[in-house]
């Protein structure tokens, strides 16, 4: 992806789909060094209420407009 930092005007966004649809999102960090001097993505996505409801949600990834990570993960119990 970066061999070095990116780009400033390198655009990162995250969705993420829960079960009432799309969660309104705060503000998260961004682009990290390494020691090792590999980029990294560190992204904390806090829900613009404060917390995720049970259920099972979809985070979306893109850099630049191109898809590069889908995760799913579930807050509460499991059904």
């Amino acid at each position: 992806m970066f061999t070095n930092s990116p780009p400033k005007e390198t655009r990162v966004t995250a969705t993420v789909t829960g079960p009432e649809g799309d969660v309104e999102m705060g503000e998260y960090a961004g682009f990290r060094q390494l020691n090792l001097g590999q980029p990294i993505l560190q992204l904390e996505l806090p829900p613009a209420s404060g917390s995720f409801e049970d259920g099972p949600y979809q985070t979306i990834l893109q850099i630049n407009g191109e898809v590069y990570a889908i995760l799913n993960f579930s807050v509460g119990a499991s059904s």
